[in-house]
């Protein structure tokens, strides 16, 4: 009966990521003005939920390859709105924050931090993207163990 119950509950927590991005991609189709960037970058991000709940449901059901593209497509689409922040004149607004020991920091960054932080997370991220990429190439061509 596990099987039946880990099915059920992968599935479930996949139903719910998918119904988030697709959710979120509603609201921003509904009310577009509303939008901090442009709605392509609003998708991809938004994507991301979608794409972790069909990983989800795929690896819940066994269907690796599938899962595994599904992974791919979350990782690439983390990458979006840092890159988008980076290399866009108007994408690089953000607050800034920290505390260390009793002194709290806050308050608007400046453009070039926004754009060094999400631009080199953006980076790590497609370059951890470009490598499960290659693995998964990788382990296609290689013969079945």
């Amino acid at each position: 009966m596990a099987n039946l119950r880990e099915k059920l509950v992968g599935t479930g927590l996949g139903l719910l990521f998918v119904g988030a991005g697709a959710g979120i991609m509603l609201m921003v189709w509904r009310e577009p003005d509303q939008a901090e960037a442009p709605l392509w970058v609003v998708y991809a991000a938004a994507s991301t939920f979608s794409f972790a709940g069909l990983w989800m449901i795929l690896q819940t059901f066994g269907l690796t390859l599938l899962a595994n593209l599904a992974g791919l497509a979350v990782a690439y689409l983390l990458a979006v709105p840092g890159l988008w922040m980076l290399f866009d004149g108007q994408g690089a607004n953000c607050s800034v924050s920290g505390a260390m020991a009793d002194i709290t920091l806050s308050g608007p960054g400046t453009s070039w931090t926004c754009r060094g932080i999400f631009g080199i997370g953006s980076l790590l991220v497609l370059l951890f993207a470009l490598l499960l990429t290659r693995a998964a190439i990788r382990q296609a061509r290689s013969p079945a163990r």
